[in-house]
């Protein structure tokens, strides 16, 4: 899981490392935040009343696929959430197309993780590192059960 700490009033997105909140309820040990709000505010201004921002969790599949350019527009414009919300709502959609054309399979899929359900940058990226429709479908849910099986997690 990314993070994305936006500025409201700079407009600026900056994309931050996974934090696990639970073992440090008040993030005094999230150096990652912190060195990101003071580089922030030596760029920008030094006093962090006058930057409200928020902290946003976006899985690292889903960012991955979203254009830098794209994502910094909508901060810009203050669409933030409805910009994700659709991209995902697209991605879900044309997985939802291509598992009715597919028929329903109930189990797996004779595409699964093919190159040619391969979505974002895949040029010079390793299979393991592309993105893929079939994350968004149905089948997924029967491919992570099977892995979780092959691994003993279910005994």
């Amino acid at each position: 899981m990314a993070r994305l700490l936006i500025c409201n009033k700079c407009k600026t997105v900056d994309r931050l490392p996974d934090y696990n909140r639970e073992a440090d309820l008040e993030a005094k040990y999230d150096y990652a935040l912190q060195d990101a709000v003071d580089l922030h505010l030596r760029k920008y201004g030094s006093d962090p009343n006058r930057h409200p921002s928020i902290l946003a969790d976006i899985p690292d599949r889903e960012l991955d696929l979203i254009d830098p350019e794209q994502l910094q527009k909508a901060v810009h414009d203050d669409e933030l959430e409805r910009f994700l919300k659709e991209n995902r709502e697209n991605y879900k959609e044309d997985a939802m197309r291509c598992f009715n054309l597919h028929g329903r399979p109930k189990g797996g899929c004779i595409d699964w993780c093919q190159d040619s359900r391969a979505i974002g940058v895949t040029v010079g990226k390793a299979k393991e590192d592309k993105q893929y429709l079939c994350y968004f479908c149905p089948v997924a849910t029967h491919v992570a059960t099977v892995m979780r099986m092959e691994a003993g997690l279910y005994k």
